[in-house]
């Protein structure tokens, strides 16, 4: 994979590119993880990919201007557009990642053709948690020690991970993007946002969406992300069993199985309708 960087509205990125066959991907991860979350997955799958990491994540600035969801939306299209030209692309993300997918099916890209939805951060309340607040009151002091790093990490994998893939999570932990100086405005921004659900607009939505909870996530339920799915226009929704937040890296295979079935089905639709 070869490195890029591309000037946005939210900060100067850095995308990880990978060519391939097949219709792209552009992979957008989770808030403290960087575009690490998503090798897994892409080693899994043939289709070209841009793996971005996020504003204020890895290696990337940000701009605070540009961290509403429909800039980042917007920044998101002109990444995909920038790597894929006019081809139609598919978005994945992952928790923060998937706000951005969904929010950028509802700024109707004609480009966009289906977006998965891992893991989205749908809490059924529009106020941050006192648990949000806490942590972006430690994200601003303290996101460069073990304990913090820890902490997050028990939050994000399941039990079984720790156990069976602790190299995933050491990975994780040892990230160099937590001391990236941009990365506490983006966990104030991402987390003292609303994040009930699926705006009303979602449902006017004609995207094919693909919802994906990890069994075992106590931040984000699989009951709470399944009543919120039914909110979109087009929807599916899958449950991921030994995973917890952040599924696309700790079940790859079963992430992978997901994500082909729902490409494939995307696929035969364009056919029919190029048929027709």
């Amino acid at each position: 994979m070869r490195s890029e960087f591309v000037d946005t509205p939210s900060g100067r990125l850095h995308l990880r590119v990978r060519d391939g066959q097949g219709i792209p991907l552009l992979l957008w991860p989770s808030i403290f993880y960087d575009h690490t979350l998503y090798l897994p997955l892409v080693e899994r799958c043939a289709n070209p990919a841009v793996i971005v990491d996020g504003p204020g994540h890895g290696r990337s600035t940000v701009d605070p201007s540009g961290l509403g969801l429909p800039a980042l939306a917007a920044t998101a299209a002109q990444l995909a557009h920038h790597t894929f030209g006019k081809s139609p692309f598919v978005m994945v993300g992952t928790s923060w990642g998937s706000q951005v997918a969904l929010a950028l099916t509802e700024a109707r890209d004609p480009l966009l053709a289906g977006a998965v939805l891992f893991n989205p951060p749908w809490t059924g309340r529009e106020r941050p948690s006192l648990g949000d607040r806490a942590i972006i009151a430690m994200s601003a002091a303290m996101p460069r020690t073990a304990l913090f790093r820890n902490g997050v990490a028990r939050s994000f994998f399941a039990p079984s991970t720790h156990r069976d893939n602790p190299r995933l999570v050491a990975d994780f932990v040892s990230q160099q993007g937590f001391a990236n100086p941009g990365l506490s405005t983006v966990v104030r921004s991402v987390l003292g946002g609303d994040r009930a659900g699926p705006s009303d607009a979602a449902q006017a939505v004609d995207i094919p969406m693909l919802v994906v909870a990890g069994a075992e996530d106590r931040l984000y339920t699989p009951k709470t992300l399944q009543e919120q799915a039914r909110r979109i226009g087009r929807s599916e929704f899958a449950i991921v069993n030994d995973s917890a937040h952040i599924t696309a890296a700790e079940q790859p295979d079963r992430a992978a199985a997901l994500l082909a079935a729902f490409i494939e089905r995307i696929d035969d639709k364009r056919s029919h309708s190029n048929a027709a």
